[in-house]
């Protein structure tokens, strides 16, 4: 069977549409829109152990695991700290900054027997 060059090519573009695929892979962090509306992102906060206090810009929102939604204009001065406190003697607390420029995460994760000495 002998291929002709217009065969090659259809052959070279179907290829390259199964492995580009449709472009709709999830992703690790929400699209952020930098309009003036307010958008609601829903972030997945989980600890290591379970049950460490999360505080959000220094206000209790619960004991990980938990689903914080976000509902703020992102911009240029958007900025917010994560706390982490674990319930447990020993444990390290952590903190984590997110702001407006970046991207923000669908999921936080924080191992509160991680500790820097």
């Amino acid at each position: 069977m002998r291929l002709t060059i217009v065969s090659i090519m259809i052959l070279l573009v179907v290829g390259c549409l199964v492995c580009v695929g449709s472009g709709n892979a999830a992703s690790d962090h929400w699209p952020v829109d930098y309009g003036t509306k307010y958008n609601n992102y829903k972030v997945q906060i989980i600890s290591d152990p379970p049950g460490a206090v999360i505080e959000w810009d220094n206000e209790y929102i619960g004991k990980a695991p938990l689903t914080h939604s976000v509902s703020r204009k992102i911009g240029f001065l958007a900025q917010w700290t994560v706390t982490a406190t674990p319930t447990y003697p020993g444990g390290c607390k952590q903190i984590k900054y997110l702001d407006g420029q970046g991207r923000i995460p669908r999921k936080m994760y924080f191992n509160t027997n991680l500790c820097s000495r």
